[in-house]
């Protein structure tokens, strides 16, 4: 399968040779992270695709750091839909894409994302868009949906805000 991810307005923030965005260094996934690394009948089945539908996932962690939104600043968020799309908050600006799920395996886009600038959001933007495509699998881990990179790293972790209704930015 090819990636593809929709980058609008956020290249001029990062600089080469700069750490633009510390806070995606992925962190390293307990073990059995990743249900191809399971030892047979020791750990429960993943989880259901239906459970990630008709809830707002809000950004807590993105790889090693967490996200504490100023009052005045929404966290970005995620809600999947039954129809393989997602619609989201990137911190400043929509965003949109599809997902694929197999398994404990899933794939992200292509993402597209409106084109607001924000002050002091656009790091995160752009942190956030770079996890959503490097991320391969996901699990539900204490009620927390969790995105993984191919060798199971934590890319980003949401909590569940709402189960039904849209509190989703429009």
């Amino acid at each position: 399968m090819r990636r593809t991810i929709v980058y609008v307005a956020l290249a001029a923030l990062i600089s080469p040779g700069a750490d633009a965005a510390p806070w995606l260094r992925a962190t390293a996934a307990p073990p059995n992270a990743h249900a191809h690394a399971r030892p047979a009948g020791t750990c429960s089945a993943p989880a259901s695709p239906s459970s990630l539908l008709d809830t707002e996932w809000t950004l807590v962690r993105l790889g090693t750091e967490p996200i504490v939104p100023s009052r005045d600043q929404s966290a970005p968020s995620l809600r999947f839909s039954g129809d393989g799309t997602i619609a989201g908050f990137g911190g400043c600006n929509r965003l949109t894409s599809r997902y694929r799920i197999d398994g404990d395996d899933i794939l992200l886009g292509p993402t597209a994302a409106t084109r607001m600038a924000c002050p002091g959001t656009m790091e995160t933007e752009a942190a956030f868009l770079l996890a959503l495509d490097a991320t391969n699998a996901w699990r539900l881990h204490d009620g927390q949906l969790e995105l993984l990179d191919n060798e199971g790293r934590l890319l980003a972790r949401f909590k569940a805000q709402n189960k039904g209704g849209s509190n989703m930015r429009q």
